[in-house]
């Protein structure tokens, strides 16, 4: 049975296992220490989002992080479902985790949900198309600011 359980300072260590795991599907850069710092203060404080475990039958299969944003586009409190990763033997567990964070993102009083999903990952994007998202004919587009 598939469950979720929010994350505390003790999940940092399998938070970090993941998202290494995460990051080397697309060939993302991994920097163990900042991402370390980036969950460790997104743990911290409820106000940014939060992380949950995913579990099945009491075992850690991966993880889903939903931040928290403002928007008068779409009317208020919206949420990206930033992160989002099971192990690969557990993957068809997707239609679970959804059904979670649509609920959870209910009682947050989050208005509109946002997600990202590589172009090329057709079972991601099917799973999505299930749940009502859109493509809105935009383009993400990031500009990283310098410390």
């Amino acid at each position: 049975m598939v469950s979720f359980r929010l994350t505390d300072s003790e999940d940092i260590e399998i938070l970090l296992n993941f998202i290494k795991n995460f990051y080397g599907l697309s060939s993302y850069p991994f920097d163990e220490d900042k991402v370390r710092e980036s969950v460790a203060n997104l743990i911290n404080n409820n106000n940014l989002g939060r992380i949950w475990i995913i579990e099945y039958d009491s075992k850690a299969i991966g993880y889903i992080i939903l931040t928290f944003g403002y928007s008068i586009e779409y009317k208020g409190r919206d949420a990206f479902i930033d992160e989002f990763y099971i192990e690969e033997e557990y993957r068809g567990r997707g239609k679970e985790t959804m059904d979670f964070i649509v609920k959870e993102s209910l009682e947050l009083e989050i208005k509109a949900l946002h997600l990202e999903v590589e172009k090329d990952n057709e079972r991601a994007k099917n799973l999505y198309l299930k749940y009502n998202f859109t493509d809105n004919g935009r383009t993400l587009m990031t500009r990283w600011i310098d410390e």
